[in-house]
This record gives C-alpha cells, sequence and structure tokens, in this order.
C-alpha cells in the first residue's frame, strides 16, 4: 500500500507541473542545491541511523553490552543491562558518546565501536521513464548515477531528471537536472549522494 500512495504521490505532482498556455513553466532550482545531511553527515559522512536500521554494537572486553540492535520506531535501541539508548538522527560518532556516557557506570573505560549492520530505512524511489521503477534499499552510500544503473538506467537519451527531497524539518521541495547534464558532467551530479526517502522521476 505504502508503494502505491508513493506512486500517487508522483501521478499528482506531474499532473501539477503541467501548465496551460497562459502560464509560465515552472522553473524548478538545479540538483546541486538540494539539501544533505539527513542520511550521512555533512561533515564526517557517518551514517545517520533511522527506526528499521540494525546497529552493530561491540564494546571491547564486554561480550553481555554486545550485539546488534534494531532501532525502534521510538528511536531507541535496548542494550542489555543499560537500557534504552536513543538513535534516531544521531551519526555512528554521535552514538558512540552516547553509548559510551551510558556504560561509565558499569565499565570503568568503555571502549565501542558502532556500524550500522543493516541500513533497511535507506530507500529511495525511482519513477517515471526508466526501465525498472520502483523502491530501492540500499545498503551503503549511494550516488544517483549508481542508484539509476540499479534502476535498470533511463528509457532516452535527454531526459528531464526531477528530485523530489524532504529537508531536516520534512518539508518536500524538488530540484532538477538532465541526463545530458550529468553524461557531459556539467554539475557535481556524478557525485551526488542519495539520502533517505528521495523520489527521482524521469520524463
Amino acid at each position: 500500500m505504502r508503494f502505491f500512495s508513493i506512486f500517487a504521490f508522483i501521478s499528482i505532482f506531474i499532473l501539477g507541473c503541467k501548465t496551460t498556455p497562459e502560464e509560465k513553466p515552472v522553473v524548478l532550482p538545479d540538483i546541486s542545491r538540494a539539501p544533505v545531511g539527513t542520511t550521512f553527515s555533512a561533515n564526517s559522512g557517518d551514517y545517520i541511523f533511522a527506526p528499521d536500521d540494525v546497529i552493530e554494537v561491540y564494546v571491547h572486553r564486554q561480550p553481555k553490552y554486545s550485539g546488534r540492535f534494531l532501532v525502534k520506531q521510538s528511536g531507541h535501541i535496548i542494550l542489555p543491562g543499560i537500557g534504552p539508548v536513543f538513535a534516531k538522527n544521531r551519526s555512528v560518532g554521535l552514538l558512540k558518546t552516547a553509548i559510551q556516557i551510558k556504560l561509565k557506570p558499569h565499565v570503568k573505560y568503555p571502549r565501542v565501536t558502532v556500524a550500522a549492520a543493516s541500513s533497511h530505512s535507506y530507500k529511495v524511489t525511482f519513477s517515471g521513464n526508466i526501465r525498472s521503477p520502483g523502491v530501492y534499499t540500499f545498503s551503503e552510500k549511494t550516488t544517483l548515477l549508481e542508484g539509476l544503473a540499479r534502476a535498470g538506467g533511463a528509457v532516452g537519451d535527454s531526459a528531464r531528471v526531477i528530485l523530489i527531497r524532504s529537508d531536516k524539518t520534512g518539508l518536500r521541495q524538488r530540484y532538477t537536472t538532465s541526463l545530458e547534464e550529468m553524461a557531459e558532467k556539467k554539475s557535481i551530479i556524478d557525485n551526488f549522494v542519495l539520502e533517505r526517502g528521495d523520489i527521482i522521476f524521469i520524463n
């Protein structure tokens, strides 16, 4: 049901982009202006956790505190012996610090390693003139070009690429580029990283 809701949203969006002869066409900002930092930290590049992710926690010489833990819808992981630790919207580095603080009453000098075991929340939708449209889950940092390749590539050579992305407040905005621009490397697209929740529409 969620899959069809996303495509219904895209259909409404495309209809909304059509203009009458009296109307001026909508000019979208370039994709390079899209906000970043909701899936990977803009400073460190660390993964930022969200509900449904699975986190690997290793506490040196403390196996009872180590293991794999699901980020619940509340945003917490539950660590044995110390209880809930808030993980949602925290990068690997910030979560590591939070776990170390919680461990201090139990471990004198806690040495903690944190990693994303499964990034189930890192989902991106591809739609429009693309060979294999759908919702894709990525296990590692993925660029727009890599995502398009996984979705089978676009149908046609001069298509417009429309990105629908939410900022940190949840507000959705639209940005654009073209396959021609990407191929000719006229912008930063070849290194443009996808964020969770992105919708990529090719027309």
